[in-house]
């Protein structure tokens, strides 16, 4: 690259020895060519006017621009005692920026807070909070420091230890701020305030999670379980008592515990019946002496640090079982349904508020508080449920449906209307299928009700903690339920549809509300009751297509009416209600049978003929 800073003019330029010059006279007089040394045509010509900077240093900055030429006029400099005028384009959106700048950030913040405070209501409306029911508003717990709990959760691990910690979870969603102290989760802890019983001194309330093994029964009894219990019996803690009741989960009634305690009380054996001895060959009297919670000096029962539980001496069941179980404190049974959990939940819940509060909130969401409306029959039916007269119990159930939900339920036992209903209604107890001709007779109705494509409504009276009420109520267990049953209705799927389980006590009331929902259900499962099935349907109306889609293109269209040509000879259009056939169609003859439910809901008809059918 060479440079001539002598080239000033556009002649000299011209006249230098491998430059041209390109520049017309845009550049005026004065210029500076900067050229190649191998003679190859001008790479640069720029002009040169006034303080232009150093040719020099402007080569070193063009060399890489050696493939062409290129122009690069520098503007001409002002004079300097004259300030460079704004610039017109640029100045107005420089002085805009900050105002622009300050609104969007204003713009994103108030974006944010309302993103916020959406999120904030959905998780409130979504919360399952414990809340007042008089004004709604969300209780709230007794702030405790580190190392307090209100609630001490006792168990056996082997039977309980799942139980416990969905009742620890949902304890946390429902009161924030709670403590419940789980052994589990909480030992390992800086601030658990000692360890096992040692913690008991520091909680507000005592759960006793009752399942086998706790006291005996099908699992050995458990002695941490009793120093445990012992120990909140000598710091005098208030005890609720929570039961498993389910068939699947070995389940416990107070007669049944009350006989566990007593066999603590009993001389201690071995599975085969041979003694087991202290020390001494002595055989242990009690599983209390074999556990170390009976003082030898005194002969009475002490805790493991050795205090009094102020329960005396063995034999312990009527003191113990009296602790336990005071007078006008009820247990609370264990129900992993979800809508009976919510009430155990919101009855565990209220034990650890203050006594006033009892008995006055509602879990966000309980079923039990849902005031359902029942609309009236669909179009084409008269009566919500049709029942047999065979079925004992029934009407009675029925009545407290009504009383309790304050719903207008129309109700029919002539069984020659059952087509006309919207459910049939079969309420299972002990005495169901256990009435010889009765129950002979229930099951012909039950198979006129399936016969007519009426949908089944099982209500079934289930076990509770209460066995007199259970007994008086006629609840079973379902799997007896089941055996009971004529096997010709079972293979014919009476049980194809879940049974809504009824309870006593605080849960009879979410059970009502629950079958009252499934019964004012039927308006949104009226569609899927018209389950129509086509083999075969050919086309016919430009592009509706066969089968099912084809027949609701049809409908859309306004077509009401098939013809025989539209159902093929050897296939047969099916028409069904809650999964049982009403109507069979078989072409290209096509016959309908008595009053074809199905079309006339649909204002359907086939023709086979001039006249049409």
């Amino acid at each position: 690259m060479c440079s001539d800073a002598s080239l000033q003019t556009k002649n000299e330029c011209q006249a230098a020895d491998g430059c041209q010059w390109d520049q017309g006279d845009a550049c005026g007089p004065s210029a500076v060519c900067i050229a190649s040394e191998a003679g190859l045509p001008t790479l640069f010509c720029i002009c040169s006017v006034g303080n232009m900077p150093d040719p020099a240093a402007d080569n070193a900055a063009l060399a890489p621009f050696a493939e062409g030429c290129v122009q690069a006029p520098y503007p001409p400099p002002l004079p300097p005692s004259v300030p460079p005028p704004p610039s017109s384009q640029g100045s107005g959106f420089e002085s805009v920026l900050p105002l622009a700048a300050i609104i969007f950030g204003i713009m994103v913040v108030v974006l944010s807070l309302a993103a916020l405070t959406a999120l904030v209501a959905k998780r409130e409306q979504s919360a399952r909070w414990l809340r007042h029911s008089a004004t709604h508003d969300q209780v709230q717990v007794e702030h405790l420091s580190d190392g307090q709990w209100h609630v001490f959760l006792s168990h056996k691990w082997m039977t309980a230890q799942d139980q416990v910690r969905v009742i620890k979870q949902r304890l946390n969603e429902m009161l924030p701020g709670v403590r419940c102290f789980l052994d589990v989760d909480d030992l390992q802890r800086r601030d658990a305030g000692g360890k096992g019983a040692e913690v008991l001194a520091n909680s507000r309330n005592f759960l006793l999670f009752a399942s086998h093994g706790f006291f005996g029964g099908h699992v050995p009894p458990s002695r941490p379980c009793m120093v445990e219990l012992f120990k909140a019996l000598e710091r005098r803690l208030p005890i609720m008592v929570v039961i498993e009741v389910e068939d699947l989960h070995m389940p416990l009634s107070r007669p049944q515990l009350y006989e566990q305690m007593r066999e603590l009380d009993q001389p201690v054996v071995e599975a085969n019946g041979e003694p087991i001895c202290d020390a001494r060959g002595k055989q242990f009297p009690s599983m209390y002496h074999k556990w170390g919670l009976i003082d030898v000096a005194t002969g009475r029962c002490s805790t493991e640090d050795g205090e009094d539980p102020l329960l005396g001496g063995p034999p312990l069941a009527d003191q113990l079982y009296a602790r336990v179980f005071p007078d006008g404190v009820d247990p609370i049974e264990w129900c992993r349904l979800g809508n009976y959990q919510d009430v155990s939940m919101r009855l565990i819940a209220e034990r650890l508020l203050e006594p006033a509060l009892r008995g006055k909130t509602v879990l966000q969401g309980e079923l039990s508080f849902e005031r359902p409306t029942l609309p009236m029959p669909s179009a084409v039916n008269r009566y919500h449920l049709c029942h047999s007269p065979h079925n004992r119990g029934v009407a009675a159930m029925v009545d407290e449906l009504r009383c309790a939900l304050s719903l207008q339920v129309e109700v029919t036992e002539r069984l020659e209307e059952v087509g006309e209903s919207e459910r049939f209604l079969l309420y299972l107890t002990t005495e169901t299928w256990t009435q010889s001709a009765e129950s002979e007779a229930l099951a012909r109705d039950v198979e006129r009700a399936m016969d007519a494509g009426t949908r089944l409504l099982l209500v079934h009276e289930c076990p509770g903690i209460d066995m007199d009420v259970s007994t008086e109520r006629g609840a079973l267990p379902f799997d007896e339920v089941i055996l009971k049953t004529p096997h010709h209705l079972v293979a014919r799927g009476i049980y194809d549809f879940i049974a809504i389980a009824l309870k006593a006590g605080a849960w009879r009331q979410a059970g009502l509300v629950f079958l009252a929902l499934d019964l004012a259900g039927y308006k949104q499962d009226l569609r899927r009751r018209f389950l129509m099935k086509y083999m075969h349907l050919p086309g016919g109306c430009g592009g509706c297509g066969t089968g099912v889609a084809g027949l609701l293109a049809r409908l859309r269209q306004g077509r009401r009416t098939l013809k025989a040509e539209e159902v093929g000879g050897n296939d047969t259009l099916l028409m069904s209600r809650g999964g049982r056939i009403v109507e069979r169609l078989q072409g290209p003859s096509v016959q309908l049978s008595g009053q074809p439910f199905g079309a006339r809901a649909l204002g359907l008809t086939v023709q086979s003929g001039p006249e049409g059918s």
